[in-house]
């Protein structure tokens, strides 16, 4: 089976980005595996907004900071423990790479456009969120998208 085969007669795919499908009807996430396929679908009727969210990688800051504070402890006991050479040269590593961690999880953000609708539960609303798309692709199946809540 295909997207093809979940379209209704005479529906037709007018925008795609990633797993996600802007048809004259609705919009549609749809992804198959060898064994299995996934699909979700909400008519644009019911589509309430569209939100463009930005926000930091929490995990990865999160680590940066564990690494930073492990590598200033390091360092500190480096220096009443001046004997164990090995921490100093650990501990400064802990602390680049902590740095680069927080940055990183900073500055490299993640972005996705949400599609929200009354009654759509959490797990379907994170699935049906645009991500990992090109930004040329996201832009056409938003704009699709807004021209038929209008409608």
């Amino acid at each position: 089976m295909g997207i093809d085969d979940h379209l209704t007669p005479g529906e037709q795919i007018l925008a795609q980005a990633g797993d996600h499908y802007a048809t004259d009807k609705r919009l549609i996430r749809y992804k198959k595996w060898l064994l299995r396929e996934e699909w979700d679908d909400l008519a644009y009727a019911h589509i309430t907004s569209i939100s463009l969210v930005n926000e930091s990688r929490k995990g990865l800051v999160t680590f940066g900071i564990v690494l930073l504070f492990l590598g200033i402890v390091g360092v500190i006991c480096s220096i009443f423990f001046p004997e164990v050479g090995i921490l100093r040269p650990g501990s400064i590593g802990g602390i680049a790479a902590g740095v680069v961690s927080i940055l990183a999880g900073v500055f490299f953000r993640l972005a996705y456009c949400e599609f929200r609708a009354p009654g759509v539960s959490g797990a379907v609303e994170e699935r049906l969120r645009l991500k990992k798309v090109r930004s040329d692709d996201a832009k056409t199946l938003v704009a699709i998208v807004r021209e038929h809540l209008y409608q």
